[in-house]
């Protein structure tokens, strides 16, 4: 289910309509009402093959609304103005074929399976370079988990492992008279298993 996009008038959080989300992506990108059904349709088209590309790898995967991300990247294009560059995950969505489900989108997937792995992979190395390069459970990982899905997965929930740990010590730096803990970046080890990725 999409989730609902709120915006404040006079003090009140109103959830805004499809009807208004389109006009604000048409006023902000200066679209008709038939551009903005076409660029909706291919954007749908491309997400659903994107859910499609994960769920093969056995990753429960949510729905994202088309409308949502046009509306929050026409409202960060706004704000940032020449400074905005799309997000990675965008810019992989863009990169999957817009077809329209069904046999078509499965045939394609078959096909192209292995380009689209490889746009996976590209995108998994360039965020988390670091934490690869920095601990050896992320190494192993981008090493032994060949399915791009999973091998992301499997680091982000490293990530996450490492930053509630790391969290963790940070609130105990900042109460004892001793500081200990540990340091962003460090290879210390963490109680993680990649066996349930492979």
């Amino acid at each position: 289910m999409a989730k609902q996009i709120y915006q404040t008038r006079n003090g009140v959080r109103v959830a805004l309509t499809a009807r208004e989300i389109k006009s604000y992506v048409m006023k902000e990108r200066g679209w008709s009402s038939d551009q903005y059904s076409k660029e909706y349709d291919k954007l749908r088209n491309r997400l659903r093959a994107y859910e499609a590309f994960q769920r093969q790898s056995g990753i429960s995967v949510e729905a994202q609304s088309p409308a949502s991300i046009l509306y929050f990247e026409s409202r960060a294009s706004r704000r940032e103005g020449a400074e905005y560059q799309t997000s990675l995950e965008l810019q992989r969505i863009k990169s999957f074929p817009s077809i329209s489900s069904g046999k078509a989108l499965g045939k394609a997937l078959e096909r192209r399976s292995e380009t689209f792995g490889r746009i996976y992979t590209e995108t998994t190395n360039k965020v988390f370079a670091g934490l690869i390069a920095a601990n050896p459970t992320a190494a192993e990982i981008a090493e032994r988990v060949t399915d791009p899905v999973k091998r992301e997965r499997a680091l982000i929930d490293l990530a996450t492992k490492l930053h509630a740990k790391q969290d963790a010590a940070g609130r105990v730096q900042a109460s004892s008279a001793i500081p200990f803990g540990q340091a962003v970046g460090s290879d210390e080890a963490v109680d993680f298993h990649i066996e349930s990725y492979l």
